[in-house]
């Protein structure tokens, strides 16, 4: 390892105050959801952006209160509109891109990576925000054969 990779090691290390010896053999828990999706009314721009950062928020503070770290932290509401918000374990990014050309549904995917967590206890904070972000922002129309939700 170079002196750079050597030292942004260290940093992130003393950043974010976890032992590397705890959990030597941990494997990183996932979570991922996708539903297809229609906005409630009243619902606009702003306040996907909202709700939906402060999903991922939810998700990256309840990782750092267990003492783990983030891998990543990614939704997509893929649409004519798409929106995406991620986060490192840094402050979430935001990005949007028009497709007026997208066919089809509208998709609200979340999915989150993080090591030295307990993966049912990560598993179980995911989806309540994964929920709580649902129920505030969208319609989830009922679906035939393989409903609205589902693991991607």
């Amino acid at each position: 390892m170079q002196d750079s990779e050597n030292h942004a090691y260290q940093s992130l290390r003393d950043f974010i105050h976890v032992d590397p010896n705890r959990h030597k053999e941990a494997l990183p828990s996932a979570f991922s959801k996708k539903a297809v999706v229609h906005l409630k009314e009243g619902v606009d721009g702003l306040e996907l952006e909202r709700q939906i950062t402060a999903a991922v928020v939810q998700v990256q503070t309840w990782v750092a209160a267990q003492g783990g770290i983030v891998g990543h932290i990614k939704t997509l509401l893929d649409g004519p509109e798409s929106l995406w918000v991620s986060t490192t374990g840094t402050a979430p990014s935001i990005r949007r891109t028009r497709r007026p050309e997208h066919p089809g549904d509208i998709c609200f995917y979340f999915t989150a990576i993080a090591v030295h967590v307990d993966y049912e206890a990560f598993c179980a904070a995911a989806e309540e925000a994964y929920q709580q972000c649902l129920a505030a922002c969208f319609i989830v129309p009922a679906e035939p054969a393989g409903g609205a939700l589902s693991d991607v």
